[in-house]
């Protein structure tokens, strides 16, 4: 009876500790969800659903979008286009990666490449407080020559558009993080670590 009573108390210790450890993870581990659906950026530029407030896999936020973003029909006539949407989770923190990348055909790419950067104005360097950080307002990698766009709060909410002459597309990444405070890894850096760049490349 004694045997059968310890073995008892052990399977539900097992189970208890198995809950809480799920439970642990669900509240302070590291999650990062995606999805390739376009309505979340449809939201965000305010095409759907009202106001650009944020979306968040579902939900809207309050936390509007600074930038006035392309909606979707204002990027047409394009050859190709693909989109992800990045919720990356550690505990309380969240950050949220938009991308979309548009590719012309040759006689519509160099008028579209020339009118978004009328549209959106180079984000001056800054130098920011913790260390000697500097943003570093334009950079080039993958192809793809990047500016950081004024008008965000940095490092919380940031637009960078990309133009790519050899592959005739252009690179819209919205990211936003009401948490973060410095941007260490150099602007290349970043946008592959916290955007999922390389994924959707």
């Amino acid at each position: 009876m004694k045997k059968g009573c310890c073995i008892g108390c052990a399977a539900v210790l097992v189970v208890a500790v198995v809950i809480a450890g799920f439970l642990f993870y669900l509240m302070f581990g590291d999650h990062t969800e995606v999805t390739t659906d376009i309505s979340y950026y449809q939201a965000l530029s305010g095409e759907v659903e009202g106001p650009n407030a944020l979306p968040v896999l579902g939900e809207q936020r309050d936390n509007p979008c600074p930038y006035v973003l392309p909606k979707l029909a204002e990027l047409e006539p394009y050859e190709d286009m693909r989109y992800r949407y990045q919720a990356h989770r550690m505990g309380p923190f969240e950050a949220h990666a938009y991308i979309v990348i548009v590719r012309y055909a040759e006689a519509d790419y160099y008028a579209r490449k020339e009118q978004a950067l009328k549209d959106y104005a180079l984000w001056e360097a800054e130098e920011w407080e913790k260390e000697t950080y500097h943003m570093v307002p334009e950079f080039s990698m993958d192809g793809f020559d990047f500016r950081c766009i004024e008008g965000g709060s940095y490092p919380h909410a940031m637009l960078f558009i990309g133009t790519s002459d050899e592959s005739r597309e252009i690179a819209y990444i919205y990211f936003y993080d009401g948490d973060l405070d410095v941007i260490s890894a150099g602007m290349e850096g970043f946008i592959r670590e916290e955007t999922g760049w390389d994924s959707i490349r």
